[in-house]
């Protein structure tokens, strides 16, 4: 199945809730869930540049196919997955400064509801993990048939391919981000 046809990832499924969430625990919670989001949102971003770096790259330029792959394959081996993982351990540490609503507020299943959803993100064995290495390793299989291309023209065609592999991928991507900026501006108001 095509990476953007996949089921929402728990991300996704925490930003639809944090943006239903009543004003009471918005507000309780504006700190904690805004770190939160920068977390996310610095995750969102390395994705989108590796599949933006790579649909974009001159295939022209060998030099600059060449420098990509160097720099994709640096990334995924000397930072990649650590990378990642601090994002989940900043993600725990964030939100276990939630502020809890009182016993007799309405709001306690809701708030009940977003550490259910906040827990996935903080497991350096989720499936989001998974979701990001199988975007890099396509970034870093198209950046390779790209480089390894006999002519231009087989060059080109190798990245249409990934561009049109990744089109509802590099959306999702995008779009997510855009939710991500609207829900932090929604936090800071």
């Amino acid at each position: 199945m095509p990476l953007g046809l996949q089921p929402a990832a728990p991300r996704e499924a925490l930003l639809s809730f944090v943006d239903t969430l009543p004003r009471e625990l918005l507000q309780t919670n504006a700190a904690p869930l805004l770190n939160i989001l920068e977390e996310l949102r610095n995750s969102y971003r390395e994705q989108h540049k590796w599949v933006t770096a790579v649909a974009h790259v001159n295939v022209e330029d060998p030099q600059a196919v060449s420098t990509l792959r160097l720099e994709l394959g640096d990334y995924m081996r000397t930072r990649f997955l650590d990378r990642e993982r601090i994002h989940c351990a900043n993600i725990y540490r964030i939100a276990s400064t939630l502020n809890r609503p009182s016993a007799s507020s309405p709001h306690r299943e809701q708030f009940q509801q977003l550490q259910d959803l906040i827990w996935p993100l903080t497991n350096d064995e989720n499936p989001y993990l998974v979701g990001i290495e199988d975007i890099v390793d396509m970034a870093d299989e198209a950046i390779r048939e790209i480089e390894a291309a006999s002519s231009v023209r087989n060059a080109e065609e190798a990245q249409r391919r990934f561009k049109v592999e990744m089109e509802t991928a590099t959306d999702r991507l995008r779009d997510t981000l855009k939710r991500l900026n609207n829900l932090a501006n929604d936090l800071l108001m």
